[in-house]
């Protein structure tokens, strides 16, 4: 396997994307687990004219030098606001810095799915509480790391 620095992968996403068209990279990182995996293949699809600010969009954009896949949150005025599934912080940049927005993924296991699928929605509604759930379990172990 080649490993590419992620200038120049993303340097090639941005060209791709601002020609039109969709290109697919191997997702590296656990910020958006459980639902994009390290190691799946995600397609990244040129924002257009579409509403890429909905609830379920997951936007590849520039954030302090770097490109990260995170879902879409909120806006504030001109700022966008998005965090990654497996994370509690959010990130605040300008919608200028919105490279693509993710339109499919393959899994380790090669499911396939698409991102204005039914099943996307479903898979997305859960966020919230799987995020709740990391949260308790960390809070409840210092808790009792303290009592003990």
């Amino acid at each position: 396997m080649i490993t590419v620095p992620n200038e120049i992968v993303f340097e090639e996403v941005e060209e791709c994307v601002a020609r039109g068209e969709s290109i697919t990279i191997p997702l590296r990182g656990t910020s958006m687990t459980p639902t994009l995996e390290d190691g799946c293949l995600v397609t990244l699809s040129p924002v257009g004219n579409t509403n890429v600010l909905s609830r379920n969009a997951v936007l590849l954009f520039r954030y302090n030098g770097k490109h990260i896949l995170h879902r879409f949150h909120h806006t504030e005025g001109e700022a966008v606001v998005a965090r990654g599934d497996n994370l509690y912080t959010f990130e605040r940049f300008n919608r200028k810095d919105i490279v693509a927005v993710l339109s499919s993924f393959k899994r380790i296991n090669g499911t396939v799915m698409d991102c204005d699928s039914f099943c996307w929605r479903m898979t997305t509604l859960f966020v919230p509480a799987v995020r709740f759930k990391k949260w308790f379990i960390r809070k409840f172990k210092k808790h009792i790391l303290r009592t003990v």
